[in-house]
């Protein structure tokens, strides 16, 4: 590339490239107004609280279904998981488990 003319957009013979592509996310941040910094800063924190919440669920859920294997009754799953008494039945028959 060089000599290549300004280039606005990566060309797709080195979009593999994830060293170049993200120099080039880089360089282009750097014209960024004032606003669209804030707006992808804004963006970037919900994705993360998105992903925190979703990972809270799952460990809910896995905690659950320990729990339901160990036979504990569905109503004390929910109260310590804090997951309603429906994930948790849910949970119930979606999975197998060993029923003395």
């Amino acid at each position: 590339m060089k000599s290549a003319e300004i280039c606005y957009e990566i060309p797709a013979s080195m979009k593999n490239k994830e060293a170049l592509v993200e120099a080039f996310d880089g360089l282009e941040q750097k014209n960024w107004t004032h606003e669209e910094i804030v707006k992808y800063i804004e963006e970037h924190e919900d994705y993360a609280q998105e992903q925190a919440q979703k990972a809270r669920q799952e460990e809910k859920q896995s905690l659950a279904i320990n729990l339901l294997q160990m036979n504990l009754h569905p109503e004390q799953i929910a109260q310590a998981t804090e997951l309603s008494l429906e994930q948790v039945e849910s949970l119930l028959k979606n999975h197998r488990f060993n029923q003395k």
